[in-house]
């Protein structure tokens, strides 16, 4: 089964995909972050380039201030992304670009679960890859867990920024989807 909804007919999209889709629909998110492994850096939509057949072509998004501000949020916290004795996991060195890239400049993805948050529900998604190994080690997860746990924390704390951007333009001249919905007892904006 196919997992996107941008190119294939509704019926053949997974069941899970189905599922997480209508998830997203209901709740109202507002920030999202996938954690990967296999590479130190954050990546931040959009991840499919404009141009067809052009590969690393950065593809920036209308907020693609918000975006580089979470990235960078997240990566410059990260105890290994912030070492600057840290080793290149691969070919590429992430650190001379704050460990933060577009991820169509890095590498073009069609059907990005980072591209569908912010096309089709408005939520600010970004992916953390959190380490050079793609599958740590049990052994391994406490350490993990100590090198991204500040960077979950700030990234988290992000979503005051979000919300306060929107009521700055909201109140102005500009009308954008993106919201935070406020209830009265306590209710705050779902972090995905």
């Amino acid at each position: 089964m196919c997992n996107h909804l941008i190119y294939f007919v509704y019926e053949q999209v997974a069941l899970e995909t189905r599922t997480l889709i209508a998830w997203m629909e209901k709740i109202p998110f507002v920030l999202g972050g996938n954690l990967q492994g296999g590479e130190l850096v954050v990546t931040y939509p959009y991840d499919h380039a404009r141009s067809h057949g052009i590969r690393k072509e950065p593809t920036p998004t209308p907020d693609d201030h918000i975006f580089r501000w979470l990235a960078f949020s997240y990566a410059s916290t990260h105890r290994l992304m912030t070492n600057a004795n840290r080793r290149v996991c691969h070919t590429q060195d992430f650190a001379k670009e704050d460990s933060t890239i577009n991820g169509a400049a890095w590498h073009t993805a069609a059907g990005s679960m980072n591209d569908f948050s912010y096309l089709h529900t408005n939520c600010f998604e970004l992916s953390m890859y959190v380490g050079c190994d793609k599958f740590p080690h049990e052994t391994e997860l406490p350490e993990e867990w100590e090198n991204n746990r500040e960077s979950l924390l700030v990234f988290m704390e992000q979503v005051r920024r979000i919300c306060s951007s929107t009521a700055l333009f909201s109140s102005k001249i500009f009308n954008i989807a993106h919201s935070c919905q406020w209830v009265v007892n306590g209710s705050y904006p779902y972090f995905m």
